[in-house]
């Protein structure tokens, strides 16, 4: 294997205490209080429970994903209940804020508290959030309530990777991944058949479509409470507290709220040249600016070591990472918008028309683990031919969508939709896994 293989040998903790034992005693002020305060949450498990785990693990993403496309699918019906109307898309705008505003802080809140305890901090504000969003009695209700939910799928998403990380090494993560992808894939294909039905079986039916994930969640914080390994956290936590890079947390933090928000709305809820979108892009952009400078320059233990970005391949993958993501969430979203709102077809038939997209998006990420374990052989890295064939697949399928019309056969909407969901499959799971 090559040195790059072996450098991704080791959890990102292990990297990062490895790099700061080396910077800090090159002037010999380091101290083992400060190195090593974090702790090492590394787990090496039997199979038995090595696999429980993994079970544990995929029964969350489960959630997420079969929370995120029953809601998509739901959408029309519940924007016809509550009168939203056009607003409706801040139901997905309001989870991807929470999604992704709190993301930089789980990772080192995991590390003073251990992994566990913020992983079902994350599975309860679902589980509380869509419980709350099934009573929405307005659309300001459902797009709070939707938020909560977003801050427990972004520490979902950031939990399971980093647990993963620090339960199986690189070299052997390709053996375990089709578990995720195949409960990714289940939880999207199942979300918008359950929505379709309990849509069509009463007018309130959409309420359910929040109180199934709900009541999923609760089994599964059961399931992680007794199943999943806990390695306990040591040393002073008012130590850890001071070392949070809290500067970075309140910088970020703004800064992608004020990102995000005219992103999502520009064009819809404000025109793209409007004083109040304007000026949320422009100080978007300073304090992310900001954010950088205080990362590189001032803070001691940033939660985005610039130190990432120094390797060009792993740079690549962190940038391709984002972009893949919106459009991938943009797909997710507005597609059963497309078919109910467009083509007039029923949430049944939507479902059914996104199958394709879902089925081969399970397949492919379910066979990509297999697939590099076996390009191991013969390739220096385990994620570079994987990628390509996702990102070129993705690239294809999503450039035919510019066949779709009002028109357009259902054949056309079923081979283009499956080319693009492969390549999701082939690039989604493996691109975040590569980046651990």
């Amino acid at each position: 294997m090559s040195e790059n293989y072996e450098i991704y040998r080791y959890s990102p903790l292990e990297m990062m205490n490895s790099e700061s034992t080396i910077e800090e005693g090159k002037d010999g002020s380091s101290s083992p209080e400060r190195l090593n305060y974090l702790g090492d949450q590394t787990l090496r498990l039997t199979f038995p429970r090595l696999i429980v785990s993994y079970i544990c693990l995929c029964s969350c993403y489960f959630i997420t994903y079969l929370d995120m496309n029953s809601t998509t699918t739901a959408l029309p019906t519940i924007s016809n209940a509550l009168s939203a109307g056009t607003t409706i898309t801040w139901a997905g705008t309001a989870f991807l804020l929470g999604q992704t505003t709190f993301q930089p802080l789980y990772g080192r809140v995991s590390d003073i508290s251990g992994r566990k305890p913020v992983l079902m901090i994350s599975v309860a504000c679902i589980m509380v959030g869509d419980f709350l969003s099934g009573w929405a009695k307005g659309p300001i209700w459902l797009y709070l309530t939707r938020t909560l939910s977003g801050i427990g799928a972004g520490g979902i998403s950031s939990l399971v990777s980093i647990i993963v990380s620090d339960i199986v090494s690189l070299k052997n993560r390709g053996k375990y991944q089709g578990f995720v992808s195949i409960a990714i894939g289940a939880g999207a294909v199942s979300g918008p058949f359950i929505a379709a039905s309990l849509i069509q079986k009463s007018s309130d039916g959409w309420r359910w479509t929040f109180w199934v994930p709900s009541i999923l969640a609760l089994i599964c914080m059961l399931f992680l409470l007794l199943f999943l390994p806990l390695k306990q956290v040591s040393g002073s936590w008012n130590i850890k507290i001071r070392q949070i890079d809290w500067a970075g947390v309140i910088l970020s933090t703004t800064g992608i709220i004020f990102l995000l928000i005219p992103i999502s709305s520009g064009g819809n809820t404000w025109p793209w040249n409007s004083g109040f979108i304007i000026s949320l892009l422009i100080l978007g952009c300073i304090l992310i600016g900001i954010f950088v400078l205080v990362e590189g320059l001032f803070a001691k233990l940033p939660i985005m070591p610039l130190t990432l970005f120094r390797q060009r391949s792993l740079t690549i993958m962190l940038i391709s990472g984002a972009l893949h993501d919106y459009v991938w969430q943009s797909t997710q979203y507005f597609m059963p918008l497309f078919f109910q709102e467009v083509r007039g077809f029923s949430p049944f038939g939507s479902a059914m028309l996104t199958l394709p997209y879902v089925l081969a998006q399970s397949i492919a990420g379910a066979i990509s683990g297999p697939v590099m374990s076996r390009f191991a052989r013969f390739a220096k890295s385990l994620f570079t031919p994987v990628l390509r064939i996702g990102l070129f697949l993705w690239s294809v399928g999503a450039g035919l969508r510019l066949l779709f019309k009002r028109d357009t056969c259902i054949f056309v909407y079923t081979v283009v939709l499956a080319i693009e969901g492969a390549g999701v499959g082939f690039t989604h799971q493996p691109g975040k896994n590569g980046t651990k």
